[in-house]
């Protein structure tokens, strides 16, 4: 009778696990889509010292959010997404708004496909068996 129960449990602190990464991977999500928002607004206006800022404050927070969540997720991914976040400082600095302004949007398509692939699906469970 003890076998089921240990099962059990192991099942739902699996489960319970994937909810909190996926929980977490949505608020760095949300986050960065709203640093995002300002530094874009910042490179319509052309305003180098406000972007670079709001770039110092993205990198910083991705800093902090980088060491967390790496404990959850696939490292490349995570690694990527962090060399994308290093680039932007020098692309602010030297007014560099293309490369800024592309490089936030492979940052922004690289954080929802890494929210996206954190889905929990019947099929991730039954394949990996």
């Amino acid at each position: 009778m003890k076998r089921p129960i240990i099962v059990l449990l192991v099942i739902i602190g699996i489960i319970a696990v994937c909810v909190h990464a996926r929980h977490r991977v949505g608020a760095a999500r949300e986050k960065l889509h709203a640093y995002a928002g300002v530094v874009f607004s910042h490179i319509e206006e052309e305003d180098a010292q406000a972007a670079q800022s709001a770039v110092e404050a993205l990198s910083n927070y991705w800093r902090k959010e980088q060491r967390y969540l790496i404990l959850f997720l696939r490292h490349a991914e995570l690694d990527e997404l962090s060399r994308s976040v290093a680039r932007l400082k020098s692309h602010a600095e030297f007014e560099e708004w293309n490369d800024l302004h592309s490089e936030l949007r492979a940052i922004l398509w690289q954080i929802d496909h890494i929210w996206q692939s954190e889905r929990i699906r019947i099929g991730t469970f039954l394949l990996s068996a």
